[in-house]
């Protein structure tokens, strides 16, 4: 279901990846483990714009059912919700790594985080509001991220003599 869970595999580096697979899986797992770091900082600091758009002008109607508009009344007397919405951070809180070495990936399990950052999950409010997507955003980093796991690589070579 989509609102269980986000993660994502990289894919597209083939450059990467070639000069991943001469390594031995040791040396691979490190870089792995090191990049995921990187990239979990990345997705941490990404954050939404501070626009503010309704949800009539996002689509066109605040409620879509009368049952809505009575849970939304009904939840916010009860306290259970607040509006205006103040900023928990609970999504950038909630990205982190399964795992370890080739075998691991980043995951986030907030609520709805599908439908603030999902590639085809994305709600139109929030990618109004300003949410990146997870692909947007690991396409804006994808070069540096390229230029930071080289490094590792090589600084990993030079520590074992083999470069």
């Amino acid at each position: 279901m989509p609102g269980d869970f986000i993660g994502f595999a990289v894919d597209g580096l083939d450059k990467l990846q070639s000069i991943l697979s001469g390594l031995s899986e040791e040396i691979q797992d490190k870089a792995v483990d090191e990049m995921n770091k990187y990239l979990l900082n990345v997705l941490r600091s990404s954050q939404a714009s501070k626009n503010y758009i309704t949800r009539k002008a996002a689509y066109g109607k605040t409620f879509f059912t009368e049952r809505q508009r009575k849970w939304f009344f009904a939840n916010l007397n009860e306290g259970s919700i607040d509006v205006p919405y103040k900023r928990t951070q609970a999504m950038a809180k909630a990205w982190h790594i399964e795992g370890s070495g080739r075998r691991s990936f980043i995951a986030n399990e907030a609520e709805g985080a599908p439908f603030v950052m999902g590639d085809d999950t994305q709600s139109r409010h929030e990618k109004m509001v300003g949410w990146k997507t997870v692909s947007a955003i690991l396409k804006e980093h994808a070069t540096r991220a390229e230029k930071k796991l080289e490094g590792l690589i090589d600084k990993i070579l030079r520590e074992r003599g083999a470069r």
